[in-house]
């Protein structure tokens, strides 16, 4: 009789280990999806003016801003880690900024390499373009600032709206690294860190080093990838956030 047990727990065990399988590949078959799918729906940002209004002007704006959402609400938890922000609207308001703050935004998928059951790390490009409303929301240190400045301030304000100039209509790849990691019991991200490199970028179109520290020192863009106005963050060191 105990044999015969023994003997029935051996032929179970291929089927079970088939099962076990299917379970935790089918679980990163189905985030590397997810990854995929991120990109493609929010490969061009969301349909924004520079005024940040949503155009949706045409039926297919409305459809791809509908499976943006949809896919939001599918994958990612609702109080999701971004770096120093938190929560699914915060996400949206990102992107809502990144898409009304610059020019022909395009974001692109490169790699994806698993570094666990639940994490992700994937190497990815930002391409923009400068634009006067990238200038006055992320970069506003770089326009003349008129009358409100004294003498002493001059030639320091001269340079910084040489740099403003400079930049004007720049095309920009940034380099960025995100870490997807997944909740196994919810099976949506709970954590999506962002490293953004716009060092190398920058000194590329400037030409020097310190045209892009001057351009970066006060600008409203975080290596975690934050944009705009955001109480708190780290200035511009390298980050490493996939640990």
């Amino acid at each position: 009789m105990l044999e015969e047990t023994v003997q029935k727990l051996h032929l179970e065990i291929p089927e079970l280990e088939l099962q076990r399988n299917q379970l935790v590949y089918g679980d990163q078959q189905r985030n590397w999806t997810a990854v995929v799918e991120y990109f493609h729906t929010f490969r061009f940002g969301i349909p924004m003016t520079p005024e940040g209004q949503l155009t949706l002007t045409s039926r297919q704006e409305e459809t791809d801003m509908s499976e943006q959402l949809s896919l939001l609400r599918s994958t990612i938890a609702p109080d999701v880690i971004l770096g120093e922000l938190r929560g699914v609207e915060s996400l949206v308001e990102q992107w809502r900024r990144y898409s009304s703050y610059f020019e022909d935004l395009h974001f692109q998928l490169g790699s994806i390499q698993r570094a666990s059951d639940t994490l992700l790390t994937v190497v990815a490009s930002l391409g923009v373009t400068v634009s006067d409303a990238t200038l006055s929301s992320v970069f506003p240190h770089l326009l003349d600032q008129g009358e409100d400045i004294t003498d002493k301030d001059v030639k320091a304000m001269a340079t910084a709206t040489s740099i403003g100039t400079k930049l004007l209509g720049q095309r920009l790849l940034l380099p960025c690294s995100i870490c997807f990691e997944w909740d196994a019991a919810s099976c949506r991200v709970v954590r999506l860190e962002t490293t953004l490199n716009l060092v190398a970028p920058l000194i590329r179109v400037l030409g020097n080093v310190v045209d892009a520290a001057a351009a970066l020192e006060h600008a409203l863009i975080r290596p975690d990838g934050g944009i705009g106005q955001i109480k708190g963050g780290q200035m511009w060191t390298p980050v490493d956030n996939c640990s």
